[in-house]
């Protein structure tokens, strides 16, 4: 590269190899894919508790309704 009219050069050695797992990297994908997972199961389960107590709500209120108007 080149700094005020004076170029400067610089040389590294790469070396590739190995055995291609990342031990790392495959944990964190299995970590994300787990978290994912536990996500959108908690994620469905509340949408059950909280539709089974909007049901169970509109039945103590039909209930109460029915009590009243015998």
């Amino acid at each position: 590269y080149t700094v005020l009219d004076r170029t400067y050069t610089a040389d590294a050695a790469i070396t590739v190899g190995g055995s291609g797992l990342d031990l790392d990297s495959d944990l964190l994908l299995i970590y994300i894919v787990v978290s994912g997972a536990m996500i959108a199961l908690c994620t469905v389960l509340c949408i059950g508790i909280f539709l089974m107590e909007l049901r169970a709500r509109r039945d103590r209120k039909n209930a109460q309704s029915r009590n009243r108007q015998a």
